[in-house]
């Protein structure tokens, strides 16, 4: 899991990943991942892996087998609002689960499916969203009894006794807090690969381009493997799992075969055509206004990559946005 997250951080779409760290004590149950992303969000990661897959129950909430029952979870998220006030706004919640959806008729009036979906947590996975009703938790829920069990609100502990909350806190986690069940299972073996193992690979061979120029010394095993070792550094030394760090893991080159541009030409004596490049300007404008381009086309040595910079130049001082990209074809 933490594997395939990292491929975000190469991509760039996150800054950073915490793994298996207690940011806010020894309470905190969001600690598998902690991840900060380019747009300024943070989502707080618990999983939990099992290898035979159930239907979620009620259970899984009231009690503590699982270190996931209700008033610790909402304990867990205030502590961290506490700890990180200015991240309060833009953190999320999610756990994350190998159960099948629930069929728990004490769990499903109060468990529903996420509206708006936020989607899975990996694409390629087929898992369902659930988020929390607090106005129906805190009505409470009754459950019939079993065995010794008496019959009674599933929910009462919320609302009485030593480990009560508040509605309210109750209420902020939901708002912000995501079940994501039906999670793939793994094989741990990237040569025999399970779903898990699938979706890691995948994401390493397409998005990251492993066993494609430039990288074509590089196969999907190898830089999933790289990422898996590195994510399992970061569960031992609790430090942040980084871009440059996961660069270097697993080899890979991200300027795509770039080749740097140099400039062998003294400006000082370089003959600027303006009128030709204020005639190109005019065309390009015309151009963006009605979605159309401009080709420049001319034999090799007649200063179409001078023109284009120049022109690149005049419009970056006009206040427009500009990208440009230097095409270099090599032997393949």
């Amino acid at each position: 899991m933490t594997a395939a997250v990292a491929v975000d951080l190469i991509l760039r779409q996150t800054v950073e990943v915490v793994v298996d760290t207690k940011v806010v004590g020894t309470g905190d149950v969001f600690d598998d991942m902690t991840i900060r992303y380019t747009d300024g969000s943070r989502k707080r990661r618990q999983i939990k892996h099992q290898l035979t897959q159930q239907p979620l129950t009620v259970d899984t909430f009231v009690r503590d087998r699982r270190d996931l029952q209700l008033d610790v979870l909402v304990r867990s998220a205030k502590a961290d609002r506490e700890a990180f006030p200015k991240d309060a706004d833009c953190t999320t919640f999610h756990i994350y689960l190998r159960d099948s959806p629930s069929e728990d008729e004490t769990l499903l009036p109060v468990l529903h499916p996420a509206h708006p979906d936020p989607g899975p947590l990996l694409d390629g996975s087929d898992t369902k969203r659930f988020t929390f009703d607090a106005d129906k938790i805190w009505q409470g829920v009754h459950r019939p009894g079993a065995g010794r069990r008496a019959a009674g609100d599933a929910f009462e502990f919320l609302r009485v006794g030593d480990n009560a909350v508040t509605k309210e806190d109750l209420a902020w986690l939901c708002e912000r807090l995501v079940v994501e069940t039906n999670a793939p299972a793994m094989s741990s073996n990237l040569f025999e690969p399970g779903l898990m193992e699938q979706i890691l690979l995948e994401r390493v061979q397409f998005e990251l381009g492993a066993g494609e120029y430039p990288n074509e010394h590089r196969s999907p095993v190898d830089v999933a493997g790289a990422l898996v070792h590195a994510a399992y550094r970061a569960r031992i030394t609790h430090e942040p799992l980084v871009r440059q760090d996961l660069l270097k893991a697993t080899g890979l080159r991200t300027d795509f075969g770039s080749v740097q541009r140099r400039t062998p030409v003294d400006e000082t004596v370089l003959v600027r055509r303006a009128r030709t490049v204020d005639d190109i300007a005019d065309q390009v404008s015309a151009a963006a206004n009605t979605g159309g381009f401009v080709t420049i086309q001319g034999d090799p040595g007649q200063g179409k990559s001078w023109l284009s910079q120049e022109l690149l130049d005049q419009l970056a001082g006009n206040d427009w946005t500009v990208a440009e990209h230097y095409c270099y074809l090599n032997d393949a």
